[in-house]
């Protein structure tokens, strides 16, 4: 009875000569971040809560000390933590702490709601952004999980379902220019012949007169065109299939039939004579 008695005094000052906990603050209130939780619990002091808007992917160890909860581990059993924020000051350190008296380690990836036991060490876990980390002290048999509640955050769209850029959607195509999609002989129009044959370019021909007509039709002027340059109107208006005037032929007829005529009227004359 005077052991568990002295056990017993021994507990309660420890736990009114421990240091005080952190303030307690706010935790994460979206996805970025993490909030770390230590609930002292048996230990006096409640819970605190903190946020670490960039302790995303860092280990629970750095999470706790880089916001003021100071860990300690037992010398021959590297990784365990006995004391956190110096309590219990009763704990030696120098063992693990008994299996109904120790700092239980949790953590969530804030989308579950739920916490979960962590099965290694402070140092080896990495807390999610988002997510949440606590040390309960556990007394008892019982399991301590978190009072804190892991709420849920909600986690921003992936980068390719932005809705201000979306990478699927494809770049309108632009209509092909005539140029583009027709090759040049197809992009030709009748509106834009070549610009020698556009009659609108060309000087009118001048007419010559009815006096000038044997002189012409007898000297005609060639025109030396070649290839598409050749017009309607190019070729000479009387020329024949053999080069000679078009009026030569019928000319000669007509001299033929007068040869004729006066051959006829010469005889009839010799023979009235005769």
């Amino acid at each position: 009875m005077a052991r568990v008695a002295a056990t017993a005094m021994v507990a309660a000052a420890a736990t009114l000569t421990a240091p005080l906990p952190p303030a307690s603050a706010a935790g994460c209130s979206s996805a970025t971040g993490v909030t770390v939780v230590v609930e002292f619990n048996q230990l006096g002091g409640g819970a605190q809560v903190k946020c670490d808007r960039s302790g995303g992917g860092d280990s629970a160890a750095s999470l706790f000390t880089s916001n003021g909860f100071r860990l300690e581990y037992a010398k021959r059993q590297p990784g365990f933590v006995c004391r956190v924020s110096g309590v219990p000051a009763s704990d030696p350190c120098i063992d693990t702490s008994p299996s109904d008296a120790y700092w239980s380690l949790y953590w969530s990836d804030g989308q579950s709601g739920r916490w979960a036991y962590s099965s290694t060490s402070a140092g080896s876990l990495t807390i999610p952004d988002g997510g949440y980390v606590a040390f309960t002290w556990k007394q008892g048999a019982a399991a301590a999980p978190p009072r804190t509640s892991a709420t849920p955050h909600e986690q921003p769209p992936p980068p390719s379902a932005q809705p201000t850029k979306a990478p699927s959607a494809a770049p309108p195509t632009p209509s092909p220019s005539p140029s583009e999609s027709e090759s040049p002989s197809e992009s030709a129009t009748p509106s834009q012949p070549a610009a020698p044959a556009k009659p609108d370019k060309k000087k009118p021909k001048k007419t010559p007169k009815p006096s000038d007509a044997t002189t012409a039709s007898s000297t005609p002027s060639p025109t030396v065109e070649t290839g598409d340059d050749i017009s309607p109107t190019a070729s000479p208006p009387d020329a024949g299939d053999d080069g000679l005037p078009v009026w030569v032929a019928p000319g000669l007829i007509v001299l033929l039939f007068v040869a004729a005529g006066v051959t006829v009227v010469v005889r009839r004359r010799g023979a009235a004579g005769s």
